[in-house]
């Protein structure tokens, strides 16, 4: 009888112990912590017109960061610009050194096996730049052996340009500087850049003096751009998410999209 007494009693008491032992689960407090700090760190990295950083004034702007003000403004605290790259801006999040990582980052597998996603704000895709005067026109002319392709190091664009590209050489390059990247195409070191298209576009369009071409071909990958936030923050999710609904229903996500983009805003519920 004492052991079945024992034995139904057990389950709870492990209950119990699992619901108020300090300790057994880290503390799902980061809404807290931003509240009662009076800040909410931003983690950005270049991605023009996404995120880019001033070279004059060091100030970022782009369309995640006024959606990052935006946010800033709905919790009623300060918005802190923290500078980081495409190669650690997912481990500026893991060590706490921002609470959102707030590029436009692609939510990849690999990603999500480290980081929460939020809902997508925003789709994308990448495509290949090559120099003006390239014969090339189709991505299977691009992929031959002996042409080298480039991406940014520790981005998604070069996670799948490795995957796309069975035969050219695919190179990511630890550069935070994306007129290096396309300088490598008009002096024509690589023979392509994979880039996300509205970055490509952008670029050229603002840098004529480039001799450099987006590929021709329909474009590739189109991915979902989201937040990226810590493990175990669900409750911190749960509000940018709710936040996130909110501003694309609203319309002001596309009017963002509008300012930074010229474009029509495409939130993707057609993919």
């Amino acid at each position: 009888m004492k052991s079945r007494i024992l034995a139904s009693v057990a389950p709870a008491v492990a209950l119990a112990f699992v619901l108020v032992a300090p300790g057994v689960q880290a503390a799902d407090d980061r809404l807290a912590r931003i509240e009662a700090s009076g800040e909410l760190r931003v983690c950005h990295a270049e991605d023009n017109p996404w995120t880019y950083r001033d070279p004059a004034t060091g100030e970022w702007h782009g369309f995640t960061r006024d959606l990052a003000a935006d946010l800033a403004e709905e919790l009623g605290v300060t918005l802190v610009d923290v500078d980081s790259t495409w190669k650690t801006i997912v481990p500026s999040v893991k060590n706490d050194e921002c609470d959102i990582g707030g590029a436009g980052l692609f939510a990849t597998v690999t990603r999500a096996k480290v980081v929460l996603f939020s809902i997508p704000f925003a789709y994308a895709h990448s495509t290949a730049i090559v120099h003006k005067d390239s014969g090339y026109q189709t991505y299977e002319d691009l992929d031959q052996p002996g042409n080298i392709i480039i991406s940014s190091a520790g981005t998604a664009t070069l996670e799948f340009a490795k995957r796309f590209f069975k035969n050219a050489e695919v190179k990511g390059l630890p550069v935070d500087t994306d007129s290096i990247l396309l300088g490598e195409i008009a002096n024509e070191r690589a023979a392509g850049w994979w880039t996300t298209t509205t970055k490509g576009i952008r670029y050229l369009d603002e840098n004529p003096q480039f001799k450099a071409r987006l590929l021709g071909d329909a474009p590739e990958d189109y991915i979902a751009v989201s937040w990226a936030i810590n493990l175990g923050e669900y409750h911190f999710r749960q509000m940018l998410n709710i936040w996130l609904e909110r501003h694309i229903r609203a319309g002001k996500t596309a009017k963002l999209w509008e300012k930074w983009f010229h474009s029509e805003y495409v939130r993707g519920d057609h993919l």
